[in-house]
């Protein structure tokens, strides 16, 4: 099972571990904080009542403390594997993000996609980005 993401003019499949480490890689650039927290949620299928809820208010503790532009790179991260969408705002907001740490992909070879059809990369995901804002119609995945 994979994910489709797509904006009005562009669209990728790809495999969820590949959606996943683009996740990642966007949580990476929120900062140090954000990714080790974010990389936690990889385990949470194992996790306690307990365990969930502790990292449930972390989030939230630390969801809390950004920026409203921030926030709504981090809805990104915490939306649903199949059947997301985000709009233009948030659209908006993580090509912001990845503006700012250009550093981080615009050189980067790093691909996305199945194991057989890596072709994918964050350039790539920045222009899909820029033509969900664009078009107004943000992005999807199912």
């Amino acid at each position: 099972m994979g994910v489709c993401l797509r904006s009005k003019n562009k669209s990728v499949d790809m495999g969820y571990f590949s959606f996943n480490r683009l996740r990642q890689r966007l949580a990476d650039m929120l900062s140090d904080e954000w990714s080790k927290h974010y990389a936690l949620v990889h385990d949470s299928c194992m996790w306690s009542n307990e365990q969930a809820k502790a990292y449930d208010a972390k989030t939230n503790a630390m969801y809390a403390d950004e920026k409203k532009w921030r926030r709504l790179a981090i809805v990104f991260l915490y939306k649903p594997d199949t059947g997301g969408k985000l709009g233009r705002k948030g659209c908006k907001s993580l090509a912001k993000l990845m503006d700012k740490n250009k550093e981080m992909w615009e050189s980067s070879y790093e691909q996305f996609g199945y194991v057989a059809h890596m072709s994918f990369t964050l350039a790539d995901f920045r222009e899909m980005l820029q033509d969900g804002i664009d078009t107004g119609k943000g992005i999807r995945w199912s």
